[in-house]
């Protein structure tokens, strides 16, 4: 699996309409729309890319980690305080 970009992407005009842009993309196998974020995606090995239509480019994807689990005694987010007298 590759840890860079390819070197070859597929690309419509910039602000080219969805018509364009499918066009653009239908042969490449590792295009794919994604229809929750409304996106152009690319999967090359260990590499995603989005397709920004405006400037015809595409800017890798990040991943950002699960949040660490909260504490027992933290539960909801909440912080219990003791005050000691």
């Amino acid at each position: 699996m590759s840890a860079t970009a390819p070197t070859t992407l597929p690309r419509a005009a910039p602000g080219a309409p969805a018509e364009e842009q499918a066009s653009a993309f239908e042969d490449d196998p590792r295009v794919y729309f994604d229809t929750q974020g409304g996106r152009w995606r690319l999967e090359d090995g260990d590499t995603e890319l989005e397709y920004e239509p405006s400037k015809a480019v595409w800017i890798p994807v990040v991943s950002l980690p699960p949040p660490p689990p909260t504490p027992q005694g933290l539960r909801n987010g909440s912080v219990s305080v003791c005050t000691l007298l």
